[in-house]
């Protein structure tokens, strides 16, 4: 029974994290036509993810946003910060989500508030923080250090989570994000 219980919550989040995808996607036209579908669910996932780590037990008050880090072209930035700043819909109950682009910082200065970083590009190496919550792409540049990857699965965008180095981090992800995961060592 417990088994049922647990399929059926997981099928009502996935219905749930759908529209509420299928709603943020739609209700944001200014960057959506630039973007492929698959960027477009990439900054869904990133700033639903931030809805699943208990920022409070990495220090960070209830009223101090979650600095979303993002590496990656003009209008994906754009793309995601407009979610952020619509008023109906926080990342975390009560809690604003502020998308910081990376684009604009070298290599050498570290960016010391990111406590999400989505990694694209080579090159930004000194950026990676253990206290950070970092995700990549399945392939790219940064698969050997990230600890929540995207892939690509016949047709559909999936995440993996290493579980290594998770627990080396100590970020601590809720247990209903690692049900929706694939989890690898």
């Amino acid at each position: 029974m417990g088994f049922l219980a647990n399929k059926g919550f997981l099928t009502r989040l996935g219905l749930s994290a759908g529209l509420v995808c299928g709603w943020l996607l739609s209700a944001l036209p200014t960057q959506a036509a630039e973007l492929s579908r698959e960027d477009k669910l990439k900054a869904a996932y990133l700033f639903h993810f931030t809805r699943f780590v208990r920022w409070t037990e990495l220090g960070l008050s209830a009223s101090q946003p979650i600095n979303l880090c993002v590496d990656s072209e003009a209008a994906f930035v754009n793309f995601i910060t407009d979610m952020s700043d619509r008023a109906e819909y926080r990342g975390s109950p009560n809690r604003a989500v502020k998308v910081i682009s990376l684009t604009q910082v070298s290599d050498a200065e570290p960016v010391s508030d990111c406590h999400m970083i989505y990694m694209r590009q080579p090159g930004l190496h000194a950026l990676l923080r253990d206290d950070a919550l970092v995700v990549g792409d399945l392939g790219g540049p940064y698969s050997g250090q990230a600890t929540v990857l995207f892939y690509p699965d016949k047709q559909r965008l999936r995440f993996q989570v290493h579980v290594d180095r998770l627990e080396a981090s100590g970020i601590p992800i809720s247990s209903e994000l690692l049900k929706l995961a694939k989890l690898v060592p």
